[in-house]
This record gives structure tokens, C-alpha cells and sequence, in this order.
């Protein structure tokens, strides 16, 4: 219950995955992406993390932010795209992770007016300050399967990031922060940034802001060449 905070529905109702860690919010999925880059530097808004974050070297660390996006719970998509036979599909990891990032930056976009180009400096900002939690929910449970076999923790982690956009607070804060210069192109490879952990209670709560992603927030700023 996102009122009241009650994870009732979680721990009693729904598929058997999503009762599979009671009193639990949001839990890291197994199959996450995220960790260090070993090509790309590590930007300088990664230079100032959260309070108790796993420590970034000198290299990029990923995810940037977490999204609903689980292999095990999916997302019901309507489809009409030329080729395909119209209907419901299910889908995950960042083929939903990323067009829903994506959707909630253009909202920022519109909802301050104007092109806010990269928004990594401000969400890491944010994620550093007093308030945080009313910008993201902080997933601390949960273990991804992979290089690394990292593990969400509070603060950033290689597994959930910052944690999941509180997208009703988040989209006026970035919106209010203003616009970053952004180059126009970059590779895919140097765009990798929003992972894809396994938001259980999100899911199951139909919370709307909770989950897991997949790649870097995509908004109507960046081209990405194949």
C-alpha cells in the first residue's frame, strides 16, 4: 500500500515470486546487470555518493538507476508494430527498463519546458542529499547472478544503483534543476547506466515508480548510432 506503506499485498497475495521475500519492498533481481566498466572512466558526478555506498574506483560504475523490469514478473505491453501480430507480449529486463526511464525523463522535459540534457549530475545530487528517499526508494536486498555476484546494498550498489525514481517527485526536481550540456552522440557502450534488479513488492503492489532497468535514461536528447 503506497500510503500507508503496508507490504500486505506482498507478503500475502500475488504470484508465488513475489512472495518469495516478505516485507520486502523491492528486491535486486537475479538476473541484474551492473558493475565496472573496464573501458570508460568514472564520471565526475559519481566523485560524491550516497552515505554508506559501495565505493566506485576509477572506473564507471553501473547502473545509474533501477527500474521495474523482472524476467520472472514481466510487464504486459500492448503491441502494434508493423510485422508483428497485434496483442499483449510480455516484457523485461531493458526492453522495459529503458523506454520506461526514458518516458519519465521527456516528462521532465516537458514538465520544465525545455531540453534537460544529461541528467546524471542532478540525479546523483539528489540521491546525495538530505532528501533522498523522496526521490528514490533505496533497494538494499538481493543478489545478482553474474561477473561479480554483487550485492544491493544501501546507497549506490552495482546492482540497483541509486535505487528506483519516485517518478512524482523526481520529474519536477530534475525539471527544476535545469539543463546539462550533453554531446549529441555517444556509443552504446558509454550509455550503459540503468540496471535491471528485480523489484518484487513493486511489482506485485502495481508501484508505479518501483523495479528495474536496463540501460542508460534515454531521453529525446541522445541519438545512439548502431
Amino acid at each position: 500500500n503506497a500510503a500507508t506503506g503496508s507490504l500486505a499485498a506482498n507478503d500475502t497475495y500475488g504470484p508465488a515470486a513475489c512472495q518469495q521475500n516478505p516485507g520486502q519492498r523491492e528486491v535486486a533481481w537475479i538476473g541484474s546487470g551492473g558493475g565496472f566498466s573496464s573501458v570508460f572512466p568514472k564520471p565526475a558526478y559519481q566523485d560524491t555518493l550516497p552515505t554508506g555506498s559501495t565505493p566506485i574506483g576509477s572506473m564507471r560504475g553501473v547502473p545509474d538507476v533501477s527500474w521495474d523490469a523482472s524476467c520472472g514478473t514481466f510487464l504486459w505491453i500492448y503491441v502494434s508494430t508493423v510485422g508483428i501480430p497485434a496483442g499483449y507480449y510480455c516484457v523485461g529486463g531493458t526492453s522495459a527498463a529503458s523506454p520506461e526511464f526514458a518516458a519519465m525523463v521527456a516528462l521532465a522535459d516537458q514538465y520544465g519546458g525545455q531540453n534537460l540534457g544529461l541528467v546524471n549530475p542532478t540525479l546523483y545530487s539528489l540521491a546525495s542529499s538530505p532528501n533522498a528517499g523522496t526521490y528514490f526508494f533505496d533497494v538494499t536486498s538481493g543478489t545478482q547472478f553474474g561477473p561479480g555476484d554483487y550485492t544491493a546494498g544501501p546507497g549506490w550498489d552495482p546492482v540497483t544503483g541509486l535505487g528506483t525514481p519516485n517518478a512524482a517527485n523526481l520529474v519536477p526536481a530534475l525539471a527544476a534543476a535545469g539543463p546539462h550540456d550533453t554531446p549529441n552522440v555517444m556509443s552504446r557502450s558509454a550509455i550503459r547506466g540503468v540496471s535491471a534488479p528485480r523489484m518484487a513488492a513493486s511489482t506485485c503492489l502495481w508501484h508505479a515508480f518501483g523495479g528495474d532497468t536496463g540501460e542508460h535514461p534515454l531521453s529525446n536528447w541522445l541519438r545512439v548510432p548502431p
